[in-house]
């Protein structure tokens, strides 16, 4: 299991984690899930296979329960865990620490037209402005067309050889 955590979440963080998926899905012959939690979006998971995107999964339009089902349903174990980061120096923090066999801090290149340009909170008021702007008709449909264009995204990351 891959855990990949962030402080202040942005979109080029999903867009990464699901190229992650999508390449360790390729080249590891695996179901590879990428997931995430935030204050705008909720919790989403991308379930990756043979490099594709197989299924998208939202608290938002699915439900918390379609979430833990997914995991359960795939005997995946998710430690009770929490990762810190005091004084730049990443840190897992586990309640059974035996239970888990090895633990690796990897950073990820985020290639440049991806970053952000600024604080993690002028990116949130200009998604919520994209939702105003969308003409859709409810949050299910732009959470999809959020997740669409994360998953685009990720695709041209791993077509241009970047990742």
């Amino acid at each position: 299991m891959l855990i990949q955590t962030v402080h202040w979440f942005k979109t080029c963080d999903a867009v990464m984690g699901a190229a992650l998926a999508a390449a360790l899905s390729m080249d590891l012959k695996t179901t590879a899930v990428t997931a995430w939690d935030d204050d705008f979006s909720g919790s989403s998971i991308i379930i990756c296979k043979k490099g594709n995107r197989e299924r998208t999964v939202s608290d938002e339009v699915d439900g918390w329960e379609t979430i833990y089902t997914f995991y359960y349903e795939q005997e995946i174990y998710l430690p009770n865990c929490f990762i810190s980061n005091a004084q730049e120096k990443p840190s897992l923090h586990l309640t059974k620490p035996k239970e888990v066999q090895r633990a690796d801090h990897v950073v990820l290149a985020v290639p440049p037209e991806l970053r952000s340009g600024g604080p993690h909170v002028f990116e949130k008021i200009g998604m919520l402005a994209a939702a105003a702007a969308s003409g859709l008709e409810d949050g299910d449909q732009f959470m999809g067309q959020m997740n669409d264009g994360i998953w685009a995204q990720a695709e041209a990351v791993l077509k241009g050889g970047r990742f």
